[in-house]
């Protein structure tokens, strides 16, 4: 509704540049090959499969570019108009601020977040709605740089660790950090699905400007809903 009402008319203000021509629309108009439509059908529902049962030990990884490499040698896919087609900025992107995340959680960066957090709590009175602010706001901020499922994974277990400690509800910290990390798209490393539409021309700070305000938004409507939803005030 915010984004009906006056958020376009801002995206239109902050996109000064041309957009980018579509690379695909001459493909439209040529003539459907079966069997070629059938073998992509066949390797996309067989990847969606294999994501959830993970054969072998495979991570999603290694079936992802398996159903890729099968594509290109059954003549599905021109290999090299894909690679000559590939935004590699934005592979660039996602490869970097995966390496930061892992060397967060590896590194025990985490435990001095933990330990920082219970200096500022002190005794715990009524911490509650602050342990669920903080984890809120950690949530969102590392995940505008460290997009990688581990690190919610990792604030959510230190967050219930310590709301059960301080005798709170370790479901509403676990809420707080999957909607924090959710609305972090106030950058284009946020997740992958928002990192792969530069390709369409857009730049960091289009990201900070129209994501930036919209994501404020959400990031304020979700504290609110979770203190009324859990009583905090």
């Amino acid at each position: 509704m915010c984004y009906h009402f006056f958020l376009y008319d801002f995206q239109v203000k902050c996109f000064d540049f041309p957009e980018t021509d579509n690379q695909h629309t001459n493909t439209m108009g040529k003539q459907l090959n079966k069997k070629k439509a059938a073998i992509s059908v066949i390797v996309f529902l067989s990847c969606a499969v294999l994501f959830v049962i993970r054969p072998f030990g495979w991570d999603l990884g290694q079936i992802a570019i398996t159903g890729a490499l099968i594509l290109v040698i059954a003549r599905c896919v021109d290999g090299k108009a894909s690679m000559r087609n590939m935004h590699w900025g934005t592979l660039i992107t996602l490869g970097g601020a995966l390496g930061i995340a892992h060397g967060f959680e590896k590194s025990g960066a985490g435990d001095v977040v933990v330990g920082w957090i219970l200096r500022i709590l002190g005794s715990g009175e009524s911490a509650d709605l602050a342990i669920m602010t903080i984890f809120l706001l950690m949530a969102y901020v590392l995940s505008l740089v460290l997009p990688d499922g581990s690190l919610v994974l990792m604030l959510t277990t230190m967050g219930a660790n310590l709301a059960m400690r301080e005798g709170g509800d370790p479901q509403m910290i676990a809420m707080a950090c999957i909607f924090g990390s959710s609305l972090a798209f106030a950058t284009p490393v946020a997740t992958s699905t928002t990192t792969m539409v530069q390709i369409a021309g857009y730049r960091f700070k289009d990201y900070v400007k129209v994501g930036g305000v919209t994501s404020l938004i959400g990031l304020g409507c979700t504290w609110i809903a979770i203190v009324v939803m859990y009583g905090l005030v």
